[in-house]
């Protein structure tokens, strides 16, 4: 049983057995069944906040890989190359990094995107990509361009 901490604002887990704490297991008890003392089959997604620590029977998605980390280990960096003016401590966000965090937040969830339909500026953070209103528009619009290249090859 591998153990994890979530880094990110929620990670939502659909399968596997997970080591819970009482309280973890009682407000998620609909979503699960009790397998041992402590052990528990998902039966239905279960989502772990921030900061939440929790035990699972296997590896987890790669694609989750960024949203969790070892109790005790440092968070993953973001993505992305060091921009060469200014502060050093600023992160240049490659298109690849953000059409990556997109796909990785979920759409049911409030608060991942605006109205209009474009990833939260709060949420891309809680996944690393730090970046303004303006930054997100163009690289969303790339984004957009990219995908409909791909999907309707000329």
């Amino acid at each position: 049983m591998k153990r994890f901490e979530v880094t990110s604002k929620a990670l939502r887990i659909h399968s596997g057995v997970l080591a819970l704490s009482g309280e973890q297991a009682s407000s998620r008890r609909h979503a699960l069944k009790e397998i041992d003392a402590g052990l528990f089959q998902v039966v239905s997604s279960v989502e772990f906040k921030l900061g939440e620590v929790f035990g699972h029977d296997g590896d987890l998605p790669k694609s989750m890989a960024s949203q969790v980390k070892t109790p005790g280990e440092k968070p993953a960096k973001p993505k992305g190359k060091k921009k060469k003016k200014g502060d050093q401590s600023s992160v240049e966000v490659t298109p690849e990094a953000f059409a990556e965090a997109v796909a990785k937040l979920d759409e049911e969830t409030p608060g991942n995107f605006t109205q209009d339909g474009r990833p939260d500026i709060k949420a891309l953070k809680d996944l690393g990509i730090v970046v303004n209103a303006s930054q997100r528009d163009d690289l969303w619009k790339a984004t957009q361009q990219t995908e409909k290249s791909e999907e309707d090859p000329a």
